[in-house]
């Protein structure tokens, strides 16, 4: 099988600085299982850029998923896109959850081409004390993360999963938790920090146990 992970910055690995994130985290239990078991066929490819939309992700996916797939293993599609669908630029929204839900649609439809078999990570929360407005932002723009804006895309991205009947699996609430409880998530208020990345690799491991 091959394992192909569509995300932004996030599934990239910013800014987890031990081990460079939840995908890299899953590259290396796929990397333990192939060193001494060659009869373990199973590749995974971290195909996230930082700064992507859901219609940016569609507008490649074609094209990235051709390139890596090979036509005798089955192909599982790993989405994990929405934390900037929900972005206020200058407090203008770059994208509304109905406009979301539609972009979700155009994505399941290129997706649908290349296999049956895939699934959607849900949105992270923000720490809004630095990510409302965005701190680290270097640009001229003010750039903000919002807790109840995330909430609402990650209802539709939710809804829309068991619409279509692929899987779901949940991230929000359980960073929520972690958060009132104490715990130190992030790295810039946006970016998970290496404990962060964990939460989210323990939530998509234990999904990925049914492959």
């Amino acid at each position: 099988m091959r394992m192909l992970v569509f995300g932004d910055s996030i599934a990239q690995g910013y800014y987890d600085i031990e081990r460079g994130g939840w995908v890299s985290l899953l590259f290396l239990d796929v990397l333990a299982r192939k060193v001494r078991h060659t009869d373990y066929p199973t590749e995974l490819f971290n195909v996230s850029v930082s700064g992507d939309t859901t219609k940016r992700i569609t507008a490649r996916l074609e094209a990235e998923a051709s390139a890596r797939k090979w036509a005798d293993e089955p192909v599982l599609l790993i989405f994990a896109v929405g934390i900037n669908d929900t972005l206020l630029d200058n407090g203008q929204p770059l994208s509304s959850p109905e406009q979301y839900a539609d972009d979700l649609k155009e994505l399941y439809a290129v997706a649908s081409k290349i296999t049956d078999q895939l699934f959607f990570v849900g949105l992270t929360s923000v720490d809004e004390a630095e990510s409302a407005p965005w701190k680290f932002n270097t640009g001229s723009h003010e750039l903000s993360w919002r807790n109840d804006r995330i909430a609402k895309f990650d209802a539709v991205l939710q809804s829309f999963a068991d619409q279509k009947r692929v899987g779901y699996v949940p991230v929000f609430e359980h960073f929520q938790e972690r958060q009132a409880a104490g715990d130190i998530l992030h790295a810039d208020g946006l970016h998970p920090s290496a404990a962060g990345h964990r939460l989210i690799y323990e939530q998509v491991k234990q999904y990925l146990a049914g492959y």
